[in-house]
């Protein structure tokens, strides 16, 4: 099984949302979509990118990028605490 996730300081992944992959192929390419509503607080936020699986029972980390995009969020509203992003998750294969 691939997994494949993004995060803002906690994270979202195909594994979490039920969106499951099975193995990849060498060569094949996957586009792979997160589209959530995010009521996020004022302030600096980090994505980072992640590819990992289980080949077996072992988790291996096939590629990760940290902190690829800084996103500046600005509001006139203060909030405290966690939610749920109500993430969607498509995976769709594309043509070579």
């Amino acid at each position: 099984m691939t997994v494949l996730c993004y995060g803002f300081r906690e994270s979202q992944s195909t594994m979490l949302e039920k969106a499951f992959l099975e193995p990849v192929t060498a060569g094949s390419v996957k586009e792979i979509t997160f589209t959530q509503k995010i009521d996020l607080q004022g302030g600096e936020y980090l994505l980072s990118l992640g590819v990992t699986g289980y080949e077996n029972e072992d988790f291996k980390v096939y590629h990760r990028l940290y902190d690829v995009l800084n996103m500046t969020v600005i509001s006139d509203k203060d909030t405290v605490g966690y939610y749920d992003t109500n993430s969607k998750v498509r995976v769709k294969d594309v043509p070579i």
